[in-house]
């Protein structure tokens, strides 16, 4: 057994433990003068600098001056200073690059002391890595600022297509009655100019409602496999059309096809947005646009940093890059700039950028946006991959069938401006129109008039009883009664009564008397009775 002799401690071994325990503990020691000289540094200060293997032994930075062992990055204040004048410095944290550009954070605590043999004023400096702390911190707020951020967007994108439905359903009667009103204007040609400019205008703004509906993803999409370039290079040219002539637009896609998963018109239209938004950020200044694709791994964390990202899975997934040299923007703007409405333009309406989010959501996609501002901008778009790529043909266009047999039909919308002036439009092709308020109302005339009524145009969205159930209502009576449903949305939410033995059909609100006259061609089409 030890005897007590044996362990007796020197106060030299003493000084040399606590430094030890010191370093054991993961807090680093270091020593300078008062004008930056370095006296003394442990290892683990010099492992914090990441100086090992410039200096093997922690004796060979004395005499060096501490400001050039690292690059601060903040505060920007002199620590120094501050020790010099009160003495101390608590709980201070320093944000600095190594030599070797790794980027660290530390805690510091710094103390004036008196070196009794030489009477020099030090700062005697304990610091300790806080770096995985501070990055664990920034992780947390960017989640905490994207879950805000979704939210914020998610209640943005329920009024957007409360907006856009309302709006639709004003236009669907401004269209209709329009549209009447030139059929009775005769040989009145300046009449019939005015009037048709007035429904171009409507078909302008329902373009519009129909961006706030892609934001707010309520437009209906058909997402199929699909070669990306060639979406890409079918929309070209008409994107040229949209881009000013003093921008250039370079193509790089990758070689031969490139499968992806998408709804053809949304991606044309997500690229043609993209391009739009492009060119306008250049202003009346020349600048490049450039454009590629490909396929690659993505792993987790880079999914995380995207927009929509955050639920993907990691894997395999096509991208459709668009970037340009123009002025770029700047953090505030970059936060802002898929909201509705947001726009750094005098004449723009800041949707585009908006209904490009809401089809990237529906498209199970994300988006990155890197931009900086004298560095230009850059979207990056991903869609799935499929395992295979199936060509598919487009479905032949259903011929006109001329008929000459009218009878009664059934017009059920909540809204007495569509309800009046669909009932005039189809009063005015040739039928005897029955009127109802809301779906309950409508199963009630169905049943007592079932026998005439040939068709019924249900609105999707009634109080009481919508027009899905109301239609499985009438189809209780009548498993073959043909339904066309109508709406200020796109077809979402009424696949269920789009099945069935009888035909049913969708028309979106407004819509020209061709559409409707169309409409409800196809359906007779499908019944026997036509």
């Amino acid at each position: 057994m030890t005897g007590a002799g044996d362990m007796k401690i020197s106060y030299l071994d003493m000084d040399k433990i606590r430094i030890e325990a010191m370093e054991f503990a993961g807090v680093g020691i270091f020593c300078y003068r008062k004008d930056g000289t370095v006296v003394f540094m442990d290892r683990v200060s010099l492992q914090l600098l990441d100086l090992e293997t410039r200096f093997p032994d922690p004796s060979d930075v004395v005499g060096l001056d501490i400001s050039t062992l690292f690059v601060r990055i903040e505060p920007q204040g002199s620590l120094r200073r501050t020790v010099m004048e009160k003495g101390k410095a608590r709980d201070f944290e320093l944000h600095y690059k190594t030599l070797t550009g790794i980027e660290r954070w530390v805690h510091h605590n710094s103390y004036q002391v008196l070196n009794p043999d030489t009477g020099d004023i030090l700062i005697l400096v304990l610091t300790k890595d806080i770096t995985e702390i501070k990055l664990a911190q920034f992780k947390e707020k960017k989640q905490e600022e994207r879950a805000l951020q979704a939210r914020k967007l998610e209640s943005l994108g329920v009024l957007a297509g409360g907006i856009a439905h309302d709006f639709n359903n004003l236009l669907a009667a401004i269209m209709g009655n329009t549209e009447l009103a030139k059929l009775k204007s005769g040989d009145n040609e300046a009449a019939s100019h005015h009037l048709s400019q007035v429904v171009d205008a409507a078909t302008q703004a329902a373009d519009l409602c129909q961006q706030l509906l892609a934001y707010a993803g309520l437009s209906r999409l058909e997402i199929r496999p699909l070669d990306l370039n060639l979406a890409i290079r079918e929309c070209l040219a008409l994107a040229r059309l949209s881009v000013s002539k003093r921008s250039t637009i370079d193509i790089d896609l990758c070689e031969g096809v490139l499968p992806a998963l998408g709804d053809i018109s949304s991606v044309r239209q997500i690229l043609l947005n993209l391009l739009t938004n492009a060119s306008e950020s250049m202003g009346d200044g020349a600048g490049s646009i450039r454009i590629s694709s490909g396929s690659n791994d993505f792993d987790s964390e880079r999914l995380s940093k995207m927009y929509g990202g955050e639920k993907l899975s990691k894997g395999r997934y096509a991208f459709l890059i668009v970037e340009d040299d123009g002025p770029g923007m700047d953090a505030a703007t970059a936060a802002r700039i898929f909201e509705p409405f947001f726009t750094t333009k005098f004449t723009g309406r800041g949707l585009g950028l908006a209904s490009v989010m809401g089809f990237i959501k529906r498209l199970g996609g994300a988006i990155e946006l890197e931009t900086s501002p004298g560095h230009g901008t850059r979207f990056t778009i991903l869609l799935p991959c499929p395992d295979t790529l199936c060509v598919c043909e487009p479905e032949p266009e259903v011929e006109n069938i001329n008929t000459k047999e009218m009878g009664v039909v059934l017009v059920a919308d909540d809204e007495l401006l569509v309800r009046d002036t669909l009932s005039s439009i189809l009063a005015a092709m040739g039928y005897k129109v029955l009127k109802a308020a809301d779906g309950k109302e409508a199963v009630e005339i169905f049943k007592r008039e079932k026998e005439s009524i040939r068709i019924s145009f249900l609105d999707v969205t009634m109080p009481r009883l919508d027009g899905v159930k109301a239609a499985a209502m009438i189809r209780e009576t009548d498993p073959r009664a043909p339904v066309l449903f109508i709406s200020g949305y796109d077809a979402v939410g009424v696949a269920d009564g789009l099945k069935g033995d009888g035909p049913a059909g969708f028309l979106k609100k407004p819509f020209r008397m061709s559409d409707l006259s169309a409409a409800v061609t196809r359906l007779m089409g499908k019944n026997d009775w036509q």
